[in-house]
């Protein structure tokens, strides 16, 4: 299969919401396109755009975290904006740090956990090399 078509069927694939839309825009038909999806060489292909996707928009979010933060400090810090909106602001920054507070945590954790086994069994390569 040509690489050419893969990389425009990829490209359909995360420009666009449904298989319909994809394979029109890739010049292809929905059962070329469904087809594409069995091949692994493909699948890896589309998991990697929509990898590489992803983190341009995590990216792109924590580029305007600081500036997110300020504007739901100043909305809390409106005297003149609503109870009910600066009590929503306030919530907003408890429960973002609650949230951001467990997922460092859960990320230590799983370092933590690495360097264990590291430790643990990483001796063992050479009793089970790779490959074997």
């Amino acid at each position: 299969m040509s690489n050419r078509n893969y990389e425009k069927a990829v490209a359909a694939l995360v420009a666009y919401p449904t298989t319909k839309e994809a394979a029109k825009a890739a010049g292809m038909g929905e059962s070329t396109l469904r087809a594409y999806k069995s091949d692994p060489e493909f699948v890896e292909l589309y998991a990697a755009a929509r990898h590489e996707l992803l983190d341009a928009g995590v990216k792109s979010m924590q580029e305007r975290f600081s500036e997110a933060v300020e504007t739901v400090c100043e909305i809390m810090h409106d005297k003149t904006a609503s109870h009910s909106v600066r009590l929503s602001a306030a919530n907003s920054i408890i429960n973002s740090c609650v949230q951001l507070t467990d997922e460092v945590e859960r990320m230590e954790r799983a370092a933590s956990g690495r360097k264990v086994n590291r430790e643990l069994f990483g001796g063992l390569s050479d009793f089970f090399p790779a490959g074997k």
